[in-house]
């Protein structure tokens, strides 16, 4: 009886969240709030964010294919680390969801993400800039880090919300600042342009023809299906000791 509960559970859980799975809407949306921890070697961690659509964990983020550009480097200046950091972009957007250090006033940046998007994933792209003032141009690449078709979106510098107030930063250009985090998310169906249906995502180019962008965090929220069957394997597993220990 008691895993025949647990099946029934696990089902209308797996239920609930493929009914979350319908494919987004088109928005850009800015991130209302973002929550940081900090891990074992004081590293600055993004572990969540909100926006108008919900709230969003178990984050993936994506890591530098190649930057152009990037006039200097900051890291955090609150005693969790301090320079001397790499001054290569590369390495100091390559580290995922970890915003201790990054680069600014770049002109592009191939990002590589964590998992490949495809048309009809409930799944959402998250970009954290310090400030949050800029506007460039997302293409999406596929898997060869070639430019998918056409397609483009072109994010403005009012799509941007501000999800913490000033964080400081210390620079290998001028010292210290404070600056708040700008934070946005969009989806598939924001890209505009291209031909047919776009699918196979596996990376995303970010370009500032002004060479002004001051990218941190580039990423992708999980897919929900995922999460359900990642649950409904933990309550077979729970159900299959029971019946062992019977």
């Amino acid at each position: 009886m008691m895993c025949e509960k647990l099946f029934l559970t696990a089902i209308a859980l797996l239920v609930a969240l493929l009914a979350l799975v319908a494919p987004v809407d088109a928005a850009v949306i800015g991130i209302d709030s973002a929550t940081f921890a900090t891990d074992g070697d004081s590293q600055y961690v993004l572990t969540g964010f909100t926006d108008s659509d919900g709230t969003y964990t178990s984050l993936l983020g994506a890591t530098a294919a190649d930057v152009t550009g990037g006039l200097f480097s900051f890291a955090r200046s609150d005693g969790q680390v301090g320079f001397p950091v790499s001054t290569d972009p590369d390495v100091l957007l390559s580290d995922g969801l970890v915003m201790t250090t990054g680069t600014a006033n770049i002109s592009a940046a191939d990002m590589t993400l964590a998992q490949t998007v495809n048309d009809g994933d409930a799944v959402k792209f998250f970009v954290i800039e310090i400030t949050g003032n800029d506007d460039p141009v997302v293409t999406p690449l596929d898997s060869s880090g070639d430019p998918i078709g056409s397609w483009a979106l072109n994010l403005a510098d009012d799509d941007w919300s501000t999800p913490t107030s000033d964080v400081a930063f210390e620079t290998s250009a001028s010292g210290t600042f404070d600056q708040p985090l700008g934070g946005l998310t969009f989806t598939l169906a924001d890209f505009t342009g291209g031909s047919g249906t776009l699918t196979g995502v596996a990376g995303l180019r970010l370009t500032d023809s002004g060479a002004g962008f001051d990218p941190a965090l580039v990423g992708t929220t999980p897919e929900p299906a995922t999460m359900g069957l990642l649950a409904l394997g933990t309550l077979a597993i729970s159900a299959a000791r029971r019946r062992r220990h019977r």
